[in-house]
């Protein structure tokens, strides 16, 4: 397939967040820096000895002859027409070598994992990435498509996120304020030049446009509406760590042949009711079962079952927001209204773990129309930096920086 055909595939997803796809044929796609498990998948700096791993599993008895190839993108994860020899040391694809079958679960599957860089292949230059996955056999078809950063830590990214916003105070928004130390990183012009992107719990990115002010190398991006978000609200959990014993909102569990299912407790809206803080992972997810050392092979698969009691909504549609859904279509992760029981209902198959997840409004202007705006929410805020030179052929990333919001 080509790559361009592959933007197109992943368009419904990248809405969500960053693009991604995923073939039904796999499930539970994990990406993240070999030390910092729930953090976002970037790594600082081209020297460094830290990997990306990227992990999924596919529900069949066999394993495939899976390879990947890297696709460097620019700041909108396009992808920029390098030639291999300009991307990585050694070569730019291979074979994902490290298969493992399920033990000892009832759902039969394979578990494959990748680390990037590795012995074959070290990118060596910074900027987006995709990872394209594909069966050596089917090299034309894609199965996964997986988007990682290497940020080249020449510029120093700072930032901080208040509720005290240039349109309320302390009421249903947050704002940022970012600076941009550019003094080691040798660009011409950065006041035309510099492009910095601001994304929410990984969520698609805002560009951001031209800076407030400059003191010397460092520059301030403030008071701009690009830098004003929806507070949301903590994402709600649950955990299937357990078929024994429900765990976390899980209000019961059935084994119905050939499958066990989770019934979570029927949620509410929150919309309008008092905040509460919660302590989550920012929409993430973790694959994880009770009495085993091996997660990643001996957790079962299960169907989730989701509630949200509430009116029919006249206009748009609620969909089912986190890590949980990526790589799915909006149709997969929508909710469907049962009349009868006077709630929107869903269920998706997914590994046991502990899991994050939130209701989002489509279709309409407010999103957040079920969880609601709270300007205490706990948000995570990834500030990328990115500079391209008329005369470059590729999009550096400067550097990447995380601000956390919330008292």
């Amino acid at each position: 397939m080509a790559f361009a055909a592959l933007l197109l595939l992943s368009a419904e997803s990248a809405a969500q967040s960053l693009p991604v796809s995923v073939n039904p044929a796999f499930r539970s796609l994990l990406v993240y820096p070999e030390s910092r498990r729930y953090e976002a998948p970037v790594l600082h700096g081209l020297d460094t000895s830290e990997s990306i791993v990227i992990s999924f599993d596919e529900l069949d008895d066999n394993v495939r002859q899976l390879r990947y190839e890297l696709i460097h993108c620019d700041a909108d994860w396009h992808t920029e027409n390098l030639n291999p020899a300009e991307l990585s040391e050694g070569f730019n694809e291979g074979v994902i070598d490290d298969a493992t079958h399920s033990r000892g679960t009832v759902s039969q599957y394979v578990n494959y994992r990748l680390t990037i860089p590795n012995q074959d292949v070290r990118p060596k230059i910074s900027g987006n990435w995709i990872v394209r996955i594909y069966d050596e056999y089917k090299p034309d078809v894609t199965l996964l498509t997986v988007p990682f950063m290497i940020s080249e830590e020449t510029a120093d990214v700072s930032g901080t996120a208040t509720g005290r916003t240039d349109r309320s105070y302390n009421d249903w928004e947050q704002q940022l304020e970012i600076t941009v130390d550019t003094h080691r990183a040798r660009i011409g012009t950065p006041l035309t030049d510099i492009d910095v992107r601001v994304s929410q719990n990984g969520d698609t990115p805002r560009k951001i446009g031209m800076p407030m002010r400059f003191d010397g190398d460092r520059a301030v991006y403030a008071h701009n509406s690009a830098l004003i978000f929806p507070a949301s609200n903590e994402f709600r959990r649950f955990e299937t760590v357990s078929t024994d014993y429900p765990g976390l909102n899980v209000a019961h569990i059935n084994y119905i042949e050939p499958s066990y299912h989770f019934y979570l407790s029927t949620d509410e809206p929150r919309a309008g009711k008092d905040y509460s803080y919660d302590s989550t992972q920012h929409g993430r997810f973790t694959v994880n079962a009770a009495d085993t050392d091996y997660p990643d092979t001996e957790s079962e698969y299960a169907w989730v079952h989701f509630s949200l009691s509430m009116p029919e909504l006249p206009d748009g549609n609620i969909e089912i927001d986190g890590d949980l859904t990526r790589g799915l279509t909006p149709i997969q992760r929508r909710m469907i209204y049962n009349p009868e029981n006077r709630q929107y209902e869903s269920s998706l198959l997914l590994k046991q773990g502990s899991y994050n997840y939130r209701y989002t409004a489509t279709d309409i202007a407010d999103h957040n129309l079920i969880e609601g705006n709270y300007h205490r929410t706990h948000n995570q805020y990834g500030i990328a930096v990115y500079y391209k030179a008329p005369a470059d052929r590729y999009t550096r990333l400067l550097g990447y920086g995380v601000t956390e919001s919330g008292y």
